[in-house]
């Protein structure tokens, strides 16, 4: 986590460093950068989240820290776009601003992981299984392939990420050419952030209450539901249902996601039971991988079917476009709603309520 913290910390500066360079090597410059981000971005958010397997045995208090990291999360993403504007504003040169932004950021990741890191305990419990200080490359594939609880749960965060990327990536498109008001997307914003925030206050209670499935289950009904309404409205939605279905999604695709990060100290224990080690570094690694894995074919899905449809970003979109950015509004959710419950329908009997 250190180390990670580090070298994301560096990364995070060399994004936003204008390299003297030109066409070709400037491209070249920030794909290698990116790249890198990426990995130590991982090297430091895999052990974080690991942590949340084993700081707890007890399912409630688990709930309790993974609902407090999405809050705080969900606070830091909204502090960043509300200081980054006012920070580079105060500079002259646009780029010394945008560096002098990156600056406080990349402190602050590094500042908060140093706490992280060194306020963690190594810990064990009564009956615990000894860890092994190493797995072979045949007892990872094992667990990996054979593990029923680590694929469904590794599936079902790659669904309901797909889902968050796709809704990203195509919410832009409808509010610019559908809605022709991107103005609303700060309004947008606004609600959803407040109204993320007072659900995710009683998401420890929901998922001992209703079950992690079922909390995955009805959050995904949620999205779906609002496809449901576009469906009917289709390019006559107003400006209200506009902002009610996007909070919807959001709200519903959040609290999903929430619901399959509760999973994966399941995992552990399940692991733990069925394969003699609890494995929780792994676990997560492969968790993280598939979320990125299926994130990354939401953008090539908004993509290839906007290049399919004729658009093209310098000219004003055609009737044939805006129908596509409608369909894939709709049909998209309805299909990532099916395979979740197909998923959660094939889970191991440990957590099916």
């Amino acid at each position: 986590m250190i180390f990670g913290s580090l070298l994301w910390g560096v990364t995070i500066l060399l994004l936003f460093a204008v390299p003297p360079w030109h066409g070709s090597l400037r491209m070249v410059y920030y794909l290698i950068v990116l790249a890198f981000f990426s990995v130590f971005y991982t090297e430091f958010t895999i052990p974080w989240q690991a942590l949340n397997s084993v700081m707890s045995r007890d399912p409630h208090q688990r709930n309790l820290l993974l609902t407090s990291r999405q809050i705080v999360g969900a606070f830091a993403t909204s502090a960043v776009g509300l200081f980054t504007i006012p920070v580079v504003s105060c500079f002259e040169d646009v780029r010394r601003g945008w560096f002098a932004a990156a600056m406080i950021v990349a402190f602050l990741c590094i500042s908060s992981a140093f706490i992280a890191a060194n306020s963690a305990r190594r810990m064990d419990f009564y009956n615990s299984i000894p860890t092994k200080k190493q797995a072979s490359f045949g007892e990872l594939a094992q667990l990996l392939f054979c593990n029923k609880a680590v694929l469904c749960t590794g599936l079902l965060l790659g669904f309901v990420y797909m889902g968050i990327s796709f809704n990203a990536a195509i919410s832009i498109y409808y509010l610019k050419y559908v809605v022709e008001n991107v103005n609303l997307l700060a309004a947008i914003s606004g609600v959803k952030i407040i109204v993320t925030f007072f659900v995710m206050l009683f998401m420890p209670f929901l998922l001992q209450r209703l079950g992690k499935l079922r909390v995955i289950g009805i959050s995904m009904l949620l999205q779906a539901g609002t496809a449901l309404i576009l469906l009917f409205l289709r390019e006559d939605a107003g400006t209200l249902m506009v902002m009610v279905m996007s909070t919807a999604s959001t709200l519903g695709l959040t609290c999903a996601n929430t619901g399959c990060f509760s999973l994966i100290p399941d995992c552990t224990d399940y692991t733990e039971i069925h394969f003699g080690n609890a494995h929780a570094g792994f676990i997560n690694s492969v968790s993280t991988f598939v979320r990125k894995f299926f994130g990354a074919f939401s953008f090539l899905i908004v993509g290839g079917f906007l290049e399919l449809s004729g658009y093209k970003a310098d000219e004003h979109a055609s009737q044939h476009v805006i129908h596509m950015i409608v369909d894939l509004k709709i049909w998209v959710p309805f299909i990532l709603f099916a395979a979740v419950l197909l998923v959660i329908r094939s889970f191991p009997s440990f957590d099916r309520k």
